[in-house]
């Protein structure tokens, strides 16, 4: 075994619009791959810029962007909903025709967001089947992880995996022997590559991971069922990161995925801010996800002004 198709499904929703939105969690497992010498394939069902698409600036709206859409019957339970339903991204016979275009995969790994996506997750999977009937078929992410059962039952996956998937590959290494790097540690994020977003068409803004997990355990929140344990990565290692998208691939906007970035902020994204602001480079941050407003001291809003969120 040493080809993976990676692939990102589809949306089926209401509405939906990349607002800085990507698969981290697939492109950690694709570094890590072809880290430990495997072929990977990469299929973004909502790629934005894909070569039949209109074309569109990615420098415009921060790098986001409204997604393709497909008009699609509503489900059943949503027929009195007086809106139009879509399936979100590339059209199907662009998929049918990537899918046919790469080798055969010896596995197909997919991921899955939002819960009540699960059908365009359904319908990614049953297209990969008919052309790839053969291949074991493997689902993760958070809808696999939060509702294990109904994805085991309905998604049409061989295999459904919770939580991180990155010790599940260190699984199918060593069963196929092939020697896990030592400098690799599943539960120690500066051991990590950085996720292989150079496998995207076009690179209009960059993810950033400075830590998994969340300090806290708000009742309405599914941030410690996904991810328990908190890892951090070091503030050095982060503005490396940042810096590196910039020098190699000009990328201008950073989009920090963390649910709880400002936490322990001298002892984290301060000393993280300091080093970016030194780079004296043209960046733009953006906070999507969880910012803890009672953590901002005049300090740490004085160096994110600066830094230029």
């Amino acid at each position: 075994m040493k080809r993976l198709l990676l692939v990102n499904p589809w949306i089926h929703d209401f509405a939906a619009y990349d607002f800085w939105a990507k698969p981290v969690g697939l492109l950690f497992l694709a570094s890590i791959l072809r880290q430990h010498g495997y072929s990977v394939d990469y299929i973004d069902c909502l790629d934005r810029f894909h070569p039949n698409a209109a074309k569109s600036d990615p420098s415009l709206r921060y790098g986001r962007g409204p997604y393709l859409k497909t008009y699609i019957q509503k489900p059943e339970g949503l027929r009195d909903i007086p809106r139009n339903y879509c399936r979100y991204g590339i059209r199907e016979e662009w998929f049918r025709a990537d899918l046919s275009a790469i080798p055969k995969p010896d596995i197909v790994l997919v991921t899955s967001l939002m819960t009540y996506w699960y059908p365009g997750v359904q319908e990614t999977i049953r297209v990969i089947k008919e052309i790839f009937p053969n291949t074991p078929l493997v689902l993760g992410g958070i809808y696999a992880t939060l509702c294990c059962d109904h994805a085991l039952k309905y998604s049409g996956a061989d295999k459904v995996i919770t939580g991180g998937g990155e010790k599940y590959l260190i699984e199918m290494m060593r069963n196929n022997d092939v020697s896990v790097a030592p400098e690799f540690d599943p539960d120690d994020l500066n051991t990590y590559p950085y996720p292989a977003y150079h496998l995207q068409r076009v690179i209009s803004y960059i993810p950033i991971l400075t830590s998994i997990g969340c300090p806290f355990s708000c009742t309405y929140c599914a941030s410690h069922f996904l991810n328990p344990k908190l890892m951090r990565r070091h503030p050095d290692a982060v503005a490396d990161e940042i810096f590196y998208w910039h020098k190699i691939y000009g990328v201008i906007d950073f989009v920090f995925y963390d649910d709880a970035l400002l936490a322990d902020a001298e002892n984290h994204v301060i000393p993280l801010l300091e080093k970016v602001i030194s780079f004296n480079a043209d960046l733009r941050f953006h906070t999507p996800n969880a910012v803890h407003i009672r953590n901002i001291s005049e300090k740490l809003a004085r160096l994110m002004m600066k830094a230029n969120f």
